[in-house]
């Protein structure tokens, strides 16, 4: 009988890392174990770790578009590029520190912190490395964009 659950859950876990929908299902788990977090210890107070996940990657948009990306010679971006890696990074940080901040204040339990942090992780892992899931090869061309035919 184990050999066979395990037998299932590598399948599953095998199905949902090249899928979409294995993307979306770990996204909405971390997004449901920071709900939970608050729903389970009627504290709210984890609830505001959303909205650094929300925030996190609008420096590197905004500072990236004045960064001068187009200069193809240049391998320095600058110093506004470096602002909106450092204000990422900030936000991130604060995304996994804020529940425990909050948990040694007393605000919120440790299980809610932990819980938080967990879906932290999950969330900030599936935007991470969707790419390395997405990544899409076109076999008709060969190096450099010529034709392989």
């Amino acid at each position: 009988m184990p050999y066979s659950l395990c037998l299932i859950a590598l399948l599953f876990l095998s199905y949902l890392k090249t899928s979409v929908i294995g993307l979306s299902f770990v996204l909405a788990l971390g997004f449901l174990l920071v709900i939970m977090s608050c729903a389970l210890y009627g504290n709210w107070w984890p609830l505001f770790v959303v909205a650094t996940y929300v925030l996190a990657p609008l420096p590197n948009a905004v500072f990236g578009r004045y960064a001068g990306r187009d200069d193809v010679m240049s391998d320095y971006q600058g110093g506004i590029a470096d602002a909106g890696y450092f204000l990422t990074g900030l936000m991130i940080i604060t995304g996994f520190c804020l529940p425990v901040v909050l948990a040694h204040a007393g605000v919120i339990t440790v299980p809610a912190m932990i819980m938080s942090i967990s879906g932290g992780l999950l969330i900030y892992g599936t935007s991470t490395f969707k790419p390395f899931f997405f990544v899409f090869v076109d076999y008709n061309y060969g190096a450099f964009g010529c034709d392989a035919n």
